[in-house]
């Protein structure tokens, strides 16, 4: 084994899947606890200009906390001065954000921008089954500016009244710009406090400034995740089944940024909070590398992996479905991925086949069962909506546009009058809202211990609830699965 003057940044271990697992048998001198290098400041922007300055560091549930203690050390001899913050305090205390000036260097070290790792040479007794610790860079999830809506100024449409339901309400938590509570009255989330962040976040959290102002801020009067909410109202108005409660999770500031970690956090709380469906009509892109014979095809994109298991831990394990989209047609952004990777960017951007856009590529992911991603179609030309992303083997549901305009496919937004929305975020929460008006039906018809979505789907176009499955699509969506849109 090296010893401690051998090892420096620049000596990392490559692991191309972004994990490290401690592997150390000797003994420690003078390890400070990683609990002591806390720096939890107040106004703290955790959402930096770039993104190389952060790591987002998970301590696997029930990882000695020595293995921690000892790789921090490292990092913070060999590389410089960090400082670590756990912004999702006691919803996930093993969740941290590491910035400082050893960062950049440390990340540089390793060889790659994408995860690695670095240990302690001396100092830390054997690690035991099951002693994992994942990182990686902290990387910018903003909204998608491709989503579009217009004749948003025409008159509010109001509080849109719950109607009676024949179950219990369900928590859905809105992963988004905020919400405009008055606009859903009774379907607000109103929960007991407290369980995690903040003693005063009974009605969500605004992860941006650290607050319980969960009000839509970006592009008002427009908004994003205000017109998202009400889509999954007005659906499950519509069915009258299941009722819901909206818990907004405020992940992106005014500007629609936000970052991986907050992500992260969000998806510890919306658990904490007892969602039992999530709608993320965000995503960010990853290239999708040449695949290496008999390596795992996460093995090329670390940060999948640290999503994966995280999505693994808190949601999969705990039956919590996570709709996505699919994303929008973005050839600037998708091209850069690729070059900044140093790869030559593929033909067809568009296909979730050639370009990784997380977290919907993930439902491509057999150990994901509960991952769904969506997308727009129209029966009206049998194709995927050309400025929308499409994938045989990831995209579970085209949902079917209400209105067409040349290569563009609306939605109705239900937020104003004559109004109209485009692109995959706003198909998300149809799917979202049908998921959640059935949600009592689908759980007394699919066992528990088999919860996933190819069960959760089957049982739905057996029931025929404005779904279909058609053969023209089979190209660009994984079983053809079609949903329409209930206008009320």
């Amino acid at each position: 084994m090296k010893t401690s003057t051998q090892i420096t940044c620049r000596i990392g271990l490559f692991l191309a899947a972004g994990i490290l697992i401690m592997l150390l048998n000797t003994s420690c001198n003078n390890i400070q606890p990683w609990q002591e290098y806390l720096a939890v400041e107040t106004g703290f922007n955790h959402i930096p200009p770039d993104s190389s300055q952060q790591i987002i560091v998970w301590k696997k549930p029930n990882t000695n906390d020595s293995y921690l203690n000892c790789w921090l050390d490292s990092i913070k001899s060999h590389c410089g001065p960090i400082r670590i913050s756990v912004f999702c305090q006691d919803c996930d205390s093993s969740l941290l954000l590491l910035t400082g000036a050893g960062i950049k260097t440390f990340i540089q070290g390793t060889g790659t921008t994408k995860g690695g790792g670095s240990t302690c040479s001396s100092g830390c007794p054997p690690a035991g089954d099951g002693d994992t610790i994942y990182w990686c860079v902290n990387l910018p999830v903003d909204i998608d500016k491709t989503d579009s809506v217009y004749n948003q100024d025409e008159g509010s449409m109001g509080v849109l009244a719950p109607e009676s339901f024949a179950n219990p309400a369900i928590t859905v938590a809105v992963f988004d710009t905020g919400i405009e509570p008055g606009e859903l009255g009774k379907f607000l989330y109103h929960g007991k406090s407290p369980i995690c962040l903040a003693p005063n976040a009974v009605n969500g959290w605004n992860f941006p400034n650290q607050n319980n102002n969960i009000i839509d801020d970006y592009n008002r009067p427009k908004g994003h995740g205000a017109i998202v909410a009400r889509i999954i109202a007005e659906q499950v108005n519509h069915y009258k089944l299941n009722g819901v409660n909206i818990l907004p999770v405020k992940i992106h500031d005014a500007n629609g940024q936000s970052d991986l970690f907050s992500v992260l956090c969000g998806f510890a709380y919306a658990k904490e909070r007892g969602a039992k469906i999530i709608n993320a009509s965000f995503g960010f892109y990853a290239p999708k590398k040449p695949i290496i014979p008999g390596t795992p095809v996460l093995a090329e994109d670390p940060t999948a992996l640290l999503l994966k298991k995280y999505i693994q831990y808190y949601l999969t394990n705990n039956h919590i479905l996570l709709v996505a989209a699919a994303g929008n047609k973005n050839d600037v952004l998708e091209k850069a991925v690729f070059t900044n990777a140093g790869l030559t960017p593929p033909t067809d951007l568009r296909n979730l086949d050639n370009v990784y856009f997380y977290p919907a590529s993930l439902a491509g992911d057999p150990d994901l069962p509960n991952v769904i991603a969506v997308t727009t179609v129209s029966t009206r030309t049998n194709i995927v909506s050309p400025n929308q992303n499409y994938s045989k083997n990831v995209v579970d549901i085209g949902v079917d546009a209400e209105s067409i305009n040349g290569d563009h496919y609306y939605f109705r937004n239900p937020r104003v009058k004559n109004g109209f929305s485009e692109g995959s975020s706003f198909a998300t929460p149809i799917v979202t809202g049908i998921l959640c008006a059935h949600y009592n039906l689908i759980m007394e018809n699919v066992s528990l211990n088999s919860f996933n979505k190819d069960l959760i789907l089957g049982f739905l176009l057996r029931q025929n609830f404005n779904l279909g499955i058609l053969t023209t699509f089979n190209d660009t969506i994984k079983t053809g699965v079609m949903f329409n849109k209930a206008t009320p």
